[in-house]
């Protein structure tokens, strides 16, 4: 009989390939008679590598051969300024009510997703913080709830979740499940701008002679730009004209002119919104 010799590499191969087909099949097969894995996977809520849709769902593990009809959806604030955190809801709902229990996954691209909910899990993934759950949870008449956070990033613009939950009837592996997918968007706004009228070097008081000092030099000497324009605009008339708001401010600080208009002397926002404002400089 003639015996087969393996080189190394090749024997390393093939090791290789058939602990990895062992992996995949208990995967499909389901080690646990569990309707999703009960610490919940990141990467599978159709986000893709981007964050901009694609991308693998729960479905790479668990058939969409069972019998129940699962919706998902995100209910929650649409619109948030930039920087702001909005409380969401995930509602996994099956419409045969036979489904037993569930899990899901959900990332979006942007922001931080967090979650008071013990339910909720944080994982790595997608931007480093995707939600899954945290143990599979119970359908009580039909549906189940999961809460979250998100913090929306700096940058005002259009931002996406994407997630996909999975209705089980906990019981033959993952063979009998359905999986269900959304998308959910919000648009982030850019933040108003807060200040004080008459604070010209931006930082949070109002001084006259320094104030107005820095807009001379800002005007004649090259000196820097107002840290905001509208705080700049002393007499509240739309235009910065460097002379005549330092002077409204020396006359008002030394012999007793007009305040500044609002916000003054408390930190608040420009009322007309004409001139611009990029960074607030001061918390009201």
């Amino acid at each position: 009989m003639r015996s087969i010799q393996w080189s190394g590499p090749a024997l390393v191969g093939l090791v290789a390939a058939a602990a990895f087909a062992l992996f995949v099949s208990e995967l499909k097969v389901g080690v646990t008679p569990a309707a999703a894995f009960p610490s919940g996977i990141a990467g599978a809520s159709g986000a893709g590598d981007l964050g901009d849709g694609g991308g693998i769902t729960c479905s790479i593990c668990h058939s969409v051969a069972g019998d129940f009809e699962p919706t998902v959806s995100i209910d929650g604030p649409i619109e948030l300024e930039a920087g702001a955190s909005g409380a969401y809801e995930i509602l996994l709902v099956d419409a045969t009510a036979t489904a037993v229990r569930g899990g899901f996954n959900l990332a979006t691209a942007e922001g931080d997703l967090t979650s008071s909910d013990a339910g909720v899990s944080v994982e790595g993934g997608l931007n480093d913080g995707e939600l899954t759950h945290n143990g599979t949870r119970d359908f009580e008449d039909g549906e189940i709830i999961w809460d979250f956070d998100w913090e929306a990033p700096t940058v005002a613009g259009d931002y996406t979740f994407y997630i996909a939950a999975v209705a089980g009837n906990n019981g033959d592996g993952n063979m009998q499940d359905n999986v269900a997918v959304a998308t959910f968007d919000v648009t982030v706004t850019a933040a108003e701008s807060t200040f004080i009228r008459g604070d010209i070097d931006g930082n949070g008081v109002f001084f006259p002679i320094l104030d107005a000092l820095y807009l001379l030099e800002f005007g004649f000497t090259g000196g820097p730009a107002p840290a905001c324009e509208a705080a700049a605009d002393a007499d509240a008339n739309d235009v910065v004209f460097p002379i005549l708001d330092a002077l409204y401010i020396l006359d008002f600080g030394f012999t007793g002119g007009p305040a500044p208009s609002t916000p003054f002397p408390d930190c608040g926002t420009d009322p007309s919104g004409v001139l611009s404002c990029d960074m607030s400089t001061c918390t009201p």
